[in-house]
């Protein structure tokens, strides 16, 4: 072996010359000298900030909820995981549009492609949320071949189910998005995501709708049972 650098934790530096193989070094830091100034690795970014090109004027602020104080043995909040992000040709043009999910207090919005590939945003709706879109899905669910958007509704703030109402917004053909209260099952838990695909094979979408987890619920040891589920009261 031509040379073997010892680099220690204090930044010391040790050079070994013509090392053998097949041998065990006994290395010694009493023979370091002083730190050898290194490199620092440049390598090239895979991706860069455009978005201020692109004319996306968007920033995205969640709640400072401390999910903690409820849930004290949580690894991490679960209340920050937002938003949920939808790509498709909204308005048929042959660009692809995005929706990026709202939090508490921010409406989603709708973000148009135009040809000089800036893009013009739009709020789906005059309402401010009272919750997190965690999840968020482009699919033609009413065959009238557009566009409309389901919306999932996660978090952890909430002990009310009815802050968990997942949510389907109809395209009227022409980029208006209208709530759709009696398209959706009640589905009332928080959650994390939404995806489509052909299922049962009977030639339409169907949707799967991943939960997340329960909010202020915390499991526990039972005798009988594995876990069962104890519920902490608002304000706690």
């Amino acid at each position: 072996m031509d040379s073997l650098e010892v680099t220690w934790p204090d930044g010391k530096y040790q050079l070994l010359t013509k090392v053998k193989a097949n041998q065990v070094l006994a290395i010694s830091y009493q023979n370091t000298t002083n730190a050898k100034p290194m490199a620092k690795p440049n390598p090239e970014p895979f991706f860069k900030e455009v978005a201020a090109e692109h004319a996306i004027a968007y920033k995205h602020t969640e709640e400072d909820y401390i999910d903690f104080k409820n849930q004290p043995l949580i690894p991490h909040k679960l209340s920050q995981y937002g938003p949920g992000l939808a790509v498709g040709d909204v308005n048929q043009d042959g660009l692809d549009d995005f929706f990026v999910g709202g939090s508490a207090r921010k409406t989603g919005t709708i973000f148009y492609q135009n040809k000089n590939g800036k893009f013009t945003g739009k709020s789906i709706s005059s309402v401010p949320n009272t919750e997190d879109n965690t999840g968020a899905l482009f699919f033609d669910a009413d065959n009238d071949q557009d566009l409309d958007l389901y919306v999932a509704t996660g978090g952890n703030e909430h002990l009310d189910p009815q802050y968990y109402l997942h949510r389907l917004y109809k395209n009227d053909g022409k980029d208006n998005f209208t709530l759709d209260t009696q398209a959706l099952p009640q589905i009332m838990a928080s959650g994390s995501v939404v995806t489509a695909a052909d299922y049962d094979k009977g030639g339409d979408l169907d949707l799967f709708v991943g939960g997340r987890n329960s909010p202020k619920n915390t499991p526990r040891r039972g005798k009988v049972a594995c876990c069962k589920i104890i519920k902490v009261r608002s304000g706690m």
